[in-house]
């Protein structure tokens, strides 16, 4: 039996910024005897790497602060927080590295943009903030979070920093293993076997370059950490016979659904998407079945696809499941056609 790992029941984020701290508080010169030192020094760099430095800062000091000024984790260069208080201006040579760090929820409520303007009012021009969006669970995209002058930090990105660590320590050791253990779980998507394999399938879908998957979003409850059925919402999109129609994937199940925006036509319209797409043929084997529970709100499903996956050799055919999706798209784009 394998034994227990400290990070499986500190799940939180609070649990993973003092991860955080504590290795990049490794980074200080202090510290360059201890083995430690080089992964929280390699920390430091991948961080400063994701920037175009000529030359990456000569690092004399660092501060680390958590949740100052509401920020996850403040991490100063070559200037302390004192410093900043008695109103000095920061030198030249100073950063002040902002990281807000995700597990599995996403930015909110305009966050990225008052923690930036936060640190402008210390005193540091643009080129001297950092800002780090380090997220261990997985984001479909980043573009509105690069939009905001946020670099991305993925597990993926954490996962290179630490697996250059030869030392014993258990900390790092255990933080290590237990999302190296995500990371493969989610890479084994070809067998879908638990939910991070399926958030792994959702992702090769989106990343591939050959499908219309672009608009899609994970649905907010993929980013849950104790619910067993992540969903990817919101593909093909289109405004059809008065509401707005789109497809939800819930593992094995494909769900057409409509939202409608007028609440007195809920039950109007979904009794006329029902007659609709019942038992409709899409070809290669696909039938849009009336859906077990019918809903009663603005977004509800219509119709379900039990077979949308296709295998090969009993393992997830990612190129025949992005034909039969090419299929339903279709299906969608040219509906109010096949229905007047």
């Amino acid at each position: 039996m394998k034994p227990p790992n400290i990070f499986s029941f500190a799940t939180k984020e609070l649990s993973q910024d003092a991860f955080i701290c504590w290795l990049l508080a490794w980074a200080d010169k202090a510290y360059e005897k201890n083995d430690l030192h080089l992964s929280g020094l390699a920390f430091m760099q991948a961080i400063l790497k994701k920037y175009d430095f000529e030359n990456q800062p000569i690092i004399e000091t660092i501060e680390i602060k958590r949740q100052c000024k509401k920020i996850d984790i403040l991490c100063l260069l070559n200037v302390s927080l004192k410093d900043l208080g008695n109103k000095k201006q920061p030198p030249e040579n100073s950063y002040a590295i902002i990281i807000e760090d995700k597990v599995g929820s996403s930015q909110h409520s305009g966050q990225l943009k008052r923690y930036t303007e936060t640190i402008k009012s210390l005193g540091f021009e643009d080129e001297q903030i950092l800002r780090v969006y380090l997220k261990t669970k997985d984001q479909i995209h980043y573009k509105e979070i690069e939009a905001q002058s946020y670099k991305p930090f993925t597990r993926s990105d954490f996962l290179t920093v630490l697996e250059s660590y030869k030392g014993e320590n258990q900390i790092l050791i255990e933080f290590r293993t237990y999302w190296q253990k995500v990371e493969d779980e989610t890479r084994s998507y070809h067998s879908l076997e638990n939910p991070n394999a399926w958030r792994g399938f959702y992702k090769a879908l989106n990343d591939a370059e050959d499908i219309g998957l672009k608009q899609g979003a994970w649905g907010t409850s993929s980013f849950s950490t104790n619910l067993a059925s992540p969903t990817y919402s919101g593909l093909f999109a289109q405004d059809k016979q008065g509401c707005r129609l789109y497809v939800q994937l819930c593992k094995n199940t494909l769900n057409l659904k409509i939202k409608v925006t007028n609440k007195l036509e809920i039950k109007q319209l979904r009794d006329k998407w029902l007659k609709l797409v019942n038992a409709k043929d899409l070809g290669n084997g696909l039938v849009i079945k009336k859906p077990k529970r019918l809903g009663n709100g603005k977004a509800m499903v219509i119709g379900t696809l039990e077979n949308y996956i296709a295998y090969e050799d009993n393992k997830v055919s990612l190129q025949k499941t992005i034909k039969n999706l090419r299929g339903i798209e279709q299906f969608i784009s040219e509906f109010e056609t096949s229905c007047e």
